[in-house]
């Protein structure tokens, strides 16, 4: 495969990410794209995304010898990407432009025939950007919550301390405003709320080693609130998106995901 380094500017921060093209393609041939849209601990240009980003590099590989052309990238304040994350907001953002640089600059990519796999926060973002964009063809949302807007509002969770952390970011940044201030700006959205508008493919998909990380419950309340004709779960043991010994290989999962692109888009 061809490995291209990709960088665009969302919001005035470069962001940036990696293109895997198959080896056999050449112009003026157009192909099916997947875009890989990250979680919070992003897609791995470099060590911070961590055991979860590598995980996502490693399925967008194997994915690219499916015969897609893939894409991951790092949203502001993750990988290499410049800038901070003080919000969901910034990731719909960073999903937009990404996808106008793939259409614009990417030239193995058919613009009207993408698919989405939206990894926890990432698949939030692809929920509300599918639901206007008429290129994307279907869509896989991994481990992504109905209700985000919850973990804004539970004081016992644990999305108090990341916001204080990202708090603690935002300041050394040079950033100047008080906690309250940045708390009431920051912009959580529930998937649940929008998935209605979809009218495409979507498969719900999710695992864990102890299964709590996927949620029955959850996943049967996205299921139920989509409008789409075209909806279905997969449950999976372990977490294809990280690279730790009980997750199945990639490339196996790769096949499995491929099927779904190839019929979808």
């Amino acid at each position: 495969m061809k490995v291209d380094r990709i960088e665009f500017q969302s919001a005035g921060c470069r962001c940036s990410g990696m293109c895997f093209i198959p080896r056999n393609w050449c112009r003026p041939l157009k192909l099916p794209a997947i875009v890989i849209v990250p979680g919070g601990s992003g897609f791995a240009t470099d060590a911070k995304g961590g055991d979860c980003g590598h995980g996502l590099m490693e399925l967008a590989k194997a994915l690219c010898n499916e015969g897609f052309v893939t894409i991951g990238y790092d949203g502001r304040g993750q990988g290499q990407s410049d800038g901070i994350r003080t919000g969901h907001n910034f990731a719909i953002e960073d999903l937009g432009v990404a996808l106008k640089f793939i259409r614009e600059k990417c030239k193995a990519v058919d613009q009207n025939r993408i698919g989405l796999f939206g990894q926890s926060l990432g698949g939030m973002a692809s929920v509300i950007v599918a639901g206007h964009d008429k290129g994307i063809r279907s869509i896989v949302l991994w481990g992504t919550l109905p209700r985000y807007r919850v973990l804004k509002t539970d004081a016992d969770n644990r999305a108090e301390n990341v916001l204080k952390g990202l708090y603690y970011k935002y300041k050394e940044a040079g950033y100047d405003s008080a906690y309250v201030d940045f708390v009431r700006e920051f912009k959580m959205y529930d998937p649940i709320d929008h998935i209605q508008k979809i009218k495409i493919p979507i498969l719900l998909a999710g695992g864990s080693e102890d299964n709590q990380l996927f949620r029955t419950d959850e996943q049967d309340e996205l299921f139920e609130a989509t409008s789409s004709s075209q909806v279905f779960c997969l449950k999976v043991k372990g977490e294809p998106h990280r690279t730790r010994h009980w997750s199945p290989p990639f490339p196996v999962f790769a096949k499995m995901l491929s099927a779904w692109f190839s019929e979808t888009i």
